[in-house]
């Protein structure tokens, strides 16, 4: 008997010759028959192998040397392959035979397998569709989660309809506030220019409530922990997704929502011209300091944002919910229960709300979604003169956004034929939008085609443009207007995915003023932002939408509260937000909130995608009001 991994002379001498490893029979043929005793000893070998080889291996096909060639029969001498143990049959890529069969890919091709099992296996992750080759069970035994790229990108930009639509932004200083009297800044604070008129250094009216005229009582004193307010601090909640695929947006919203409220715990006034909320003994407006609790969404479910929005109120004891970054779909049962508890909610609505009233409790001072719709359609037919518009749409917006267009195109004498309105959820068509771009392009017979594309949200409109293109129909080729409206598409990482495809495409900053191209002169509040991002150490993130909004909505939020005065409570805050008279921020359109309108604006500042970096270049140099482009406000209603 041969002790293992010893060799005989005569096997040294083969080895030498044909270059084989330490087989005692390489080169001719094994014996037929064992001892007995031998036969045991091989059954036993097998079961150790099997056992150390379950222990050693840590990846789903590890590397192992390739044996060299000889005629030995590793099925019943797999203890003499090597000195380090056995080595199983394995196709010519290193993996071995049996769990390639166990994997189910031993009739996969080398090539399909190679790079994704193997000793040059990836480490495991998201396979976009593109990258998968030919092969799902390859990917499968090696536990390679499979995500298409499409699929991949709707579930990256599926928050950006509430995210970009929650966060259309608000103004900055006030102008006039409340049902009676004017506010004024305070006892030394001036008015800004203003974007509609007006002229500097205006008085604009007196005090809130609670403030001597010298200005000498400033301190909050009254305190209900209940409603998320002591004498020194206040609570607001927030709904943000932290991780998952939509983590890098949320990320970035709330980078820069907690850069904005630490900004405001240091600051006594937002600018030089805006009011003064200090207080002589402790930091904060009028002494209370913000404290800011982020909810995090992991599975992005209606059942999830109720749960997020009854801990914020019933655990977390906060004051009012602002910002929640998620699918507008989502927040039905959420901004129920917080009508029920009487909690303020701030740019945080379902979309099924009737606009621009919304429910009695939920509040977005700025532009609805209603009006913004409306002023593009005008902008699209008396501006450029587009005469045949097409309508790429959720389903969900069929009664309020897709009419709107419809009332306004009728208005200007072009009504839109119903075979050019299509429908679709974005979410859904993860194989793209064939059908819906075919549709669309012969919808007025086969002597013309839309001259303008209308899409009622970001999705809808980045992968309808992706398609467009790749049906050699892409907008900036064939004279056909672009269109991204309803939700603002000022999103740097929605204009990297698209591209050129996306090129001359309108859309609009919203309410928040256009910061890159806004004039100081013109709009002086325009520093303002630009100041808070770098002190907050946002200049890293995108000069967009997803920076500037909840900067611009803490500013709004902190100018209400000073509104309110020292004396708080839910429902002084609802009244003073309830009811802007005349609320400009020099650079935003003039606000006024009523029981019937919850929104208060009717402009956006108009700009377009170029289809490669910067991303986004001006258009309209300015707020574009309904007056300007011939819309009735009527019209604008849903």
């Amino acid at each position: 008997m041969v002790h293992r991994g010893r060799r005989t002379p005569g096997d040294r001498r083969r080895a030498r010759v044909v270059g084989a490893r330490h087989e005692r029979y390489c080169g001719h043929r094994p014996p037929v028959r064992q001892p007995d005793r031998r036969r045991q000893r091989d059954r036993l070998v097998h079961r150790r192998t099997r056992h150390r080889r379950r222990r050693r291996i840590d990846r789903a096909f590890p590397e192992q040397p390739v044996a060299g060639p000889c005629g030995l029969d590793r099925r019943r001498h797999a203890h003499r392959a090597s000195r380090r143990g056995p080595q199983p049959r394995r196709f010519h890529d290193g993996v071995p035979r049996r769990r390639a069969r166990r994997g189910r890919v031993h009739r996969v091709p080398r090539r399909v397998r190679l790079g994704r099992v193997g000793a040059d296996a990836r480490r495991r992750g998201a396979v976009p569709q593109r990258r998968r080759l030919a092969s799902a069970v390859a990917r499968r035994a090696e536990g390679v989660r499979d995500v298409r790229s499409r699929k991949l990108v709707a579930l990256l930009s599926a928050g950006l309809l509430t995210l970009v639509a929650c966060s259309a932004g608000t103004t900055v200083v006030a102008r006039g506030i409340g049902g009676g009297p004017a506010v004024a800044p305070g006892p030394t604070s001036t008015a800004p220019v203003l974007s509609k008129g007006g002229v500097r250094n205006e008085n604009l009216g007196i005090a809130p409530p609670g403030i001597s005229a010298g200005g000498a009582v400033r301190c909050a004193t009254n305190s209900d922990p209940s409603q998320g307010f002591t004498a020194s601090t206040i609570k607001w909640g927030t709904i943000i997704p932290l991780s998952g695929t939509l983590r890098p947006l949320g990320e970035q919203t709330a980078r820069a929502m907690q850069a904005a409220v630490n900004l405001l715990n240091q600051s006594a006034r937002l600018s030089a011209v805006s009011p003064d909320w200090s207080c002589p003994t402790r930091p904060g407006i009028y002494g209370r300091t913000v404290q800011l609790k982020i909810f995090s969404l992991q599975s992005n479910t209606p059942e999830e944002a109720l749960a997020g929005m009854r801990r914020l109120i019933d655990v977390d004891k906060v004051f009012m919910v602002r910002d929640c970054y998620l699918e507008s779909n989502l927040m039905g049962p959420a901004t129920q229960y917080q009508n029920s508890a009487g909690v303020p909610g701030v740019w945080c609505y379902f979309s099924e709300m009737a606009q621009p009233q919304l429910a009695p409790w939920n509040f977005s001072p700025g532009t609805s979604s209603d009006a913004t719709v409306a002023i593009h359609a005008g902008y699209l037919m008396k501006t450029l003169g587009k005469t045949r518009l097409a309508i790429l749409a959720d389903p969900s917006v069929a009664g309020n956004l897709v009419a709107v267009v419809k009332r306004v195109a009728a208005h200007y004498g072009h009504p839109i034929p119903d075979g050019c309105i299509v429908y679709t959820k974005a979410q859904d068509t993860s194989s793209g939008m064939r059908s819906q771009i075919t549709q669309i392009h012969g919808c007025y017979g086969s002597r013309s085609q839309p001259d303008a594309v209308m899409a009622l949200d970001a999705l809808n409109a980045t992968f309808g443009a992706l398609e467009a293109k790749d049906e050699n129909w892409r907008g900036a080729d064939n004279g056909v207007q672009w269109d991204c409206s309803g939700t603002s598409c000022w999103v740097t990482s929605l204009a990297q995915l698209c591209g050129d495809a996306c090129a001359g495409m309108t859309t609009d900053c919203a309410t928040l003023p256009c910061v890159p191209w806004a004039d100081p002169v013109k709009y002086p509040a325009t520093r303002f932002f630009r100041d808070w991002r770098q002190r907050g150490g946002l200049t890293g993130d995108p000069e967009d939408i997803l920076t500037y909004a909840p900067i611009a909505i803490t500013a709004g939020i902190s100018l209400w509260l000073w509104a309110t005065g020292p004396n708080l409570s839910r429902a002084n805050f609802r009244n003073t937000i309830a009811n802007l008279h005349n609320f400009d921020s020099g650079i935003g359109p003039i606000l006024n909130t009523s029981t019937y309108d919850h929104f208060g604006g009717r402009s956006v500042w108009i700009i377009k995608f170029t289809g490669s970096a910067p991303w986004f270049d001006d258009v309209s140099h300015g707020f574009v009001t309904l007056d300007q482009v011939g819309v009735p406000d009527s019209l604008a209603r849903g």
